[in-house]
């Protein structure tokens, strides 16, 4: 019990600074630029109401927590396709691969896209549709400590606005400690550090956001979470959600998360997996149990109180 409320110690004693100074410095106000990266990820995550820091033990959870990539026991890969409001869309590509000796290394790729946005001159004149969009992409690398994971990254940004162009660079970090094996754990991340990046003549924030978290696995195929999230340019979010797999091949999620505009937001997703063969040839030796690709996909279905549902579809591999 001590060792583990020494790992706790230390583990909040690296993340509290950022914390307290998001608190204590951060305005309220919508002023972070790259406002993009702010959208979650991940069908299944989503699916969960966002409760995915204390957790985050597949490959999409980078966005999340990028020391989540420490747990995984095997390589990952997975496409987020993101539905919005009107005529945006978002996709996330994330990869994963861990090892044994030197610990696990990540890529996430963010991009989100506006299509046939008219464009007017000062007199109102049409000039035509344009299109805008956002990049990120980051690398990542995540390391195992007995019961704690260590996680970081840094991510390079492009925005293109038509008008107005820009470039950035920003790091995530993030921590995960095991309390109770295999029934309780602890998350915290920090994501979007990094100086102003400026759009045309422009300068302002990234959308630095602390996240902490708990997960919780009180039975066998059910996992519950619980997430507080302070954004540097928002009030405080609160998200709860959970998944139970009925077997190793499918699942159901439900979730809730707090949005001051437009009332709370209702979450549901399902997951389904199957496990795809191969030949003698493709592996060099003769096919067991661990060697079978594991296909993944899962929904997730978004309330956003009085606004228009949206809908995340992610399809992944393990392998």
């Amino acid at each position: 019990m001590k060792k583990s409320k020494l790992k706790i110690f230390l583990l909040l004693s690296t993340f509290l600074p950022f914390y307290l100074s998001t608190c204590l410095f951060a305005s309220n106000e919508g002023t972070a630029t790259a406002t993009f990266l702010k959208m979650e990820q991940g069908a299944r995550p989503i699916g969960m109401g966002g409760a995915f820091t204390g957790i985050s033990d597949s490959v999409d959870g980078l966005y999340y927590n990028p020391a989540g990539i420490a747990q995984l026991s095997r390589k990952e890969v997975s496409f987020t396709y993101s539905s919005m409001y009107q005529d945006i869309m978002g996709s996330f590509l994330s990869f994963a691969i861990p090892t044994a000796k030197y610990g696990s290394f990540g890529l996430g790729i963010t991009y989100l896209t506006v299509d046939k946005i008219e464009k007017t001159n000062a007199a109102g004149t049409s000039l035509g549709d344009t299109n805008i969009y956002n990049l990120a992409a980051a690398i990542y690398y995540a390391k195992q400590l007995d019961a704690v994971s260590l996680g970081a990254g840094v991510k390079f940004i492009q925005q293109d606005y038509d008008a107005a162009k820009g470039t950035g660079i920003a790091g995530d970090i993030g921590g995960i400690v095991s309390i109770i094996e295999d029934k309780l754990s602890l998350g915290i991340s920090a994501v979007n550090l990094g100086p102003k990046t400026k759009i045309g003549d422009e300068k302002n924030k990234l959308p630095l956001n602390i996240r902490g978290g708990l997960g919780f696995y009180p039975i066998k195929g059910l996992t519950l979470g619980v997430d507080l999230e302070k954004p540097n340019d928002a009030d405080n979010k609160l998200h709860i959600g959970g998944e139970y797999a009925f077997n190793p091949l499918m699942a159901v999620r439900v979730g809730y998360e707090t949005m001051k505009d437009v009332g709370g937001g209702l979450t549901a997703g399902v997951g389904i997996k199957s496990e795809l063969g191969a030949d003698e040839s493709f592996f060099g030796s003769s096919v067991s149990k661990k060697n079978l690709m594991l296909f993944c996909l899962d929904y997730a279905y978004v309330s956003y109180g009085d606004l228009e549902a949206t809908h995340r579809i992610s399809v992944g591999l393990k392998f």
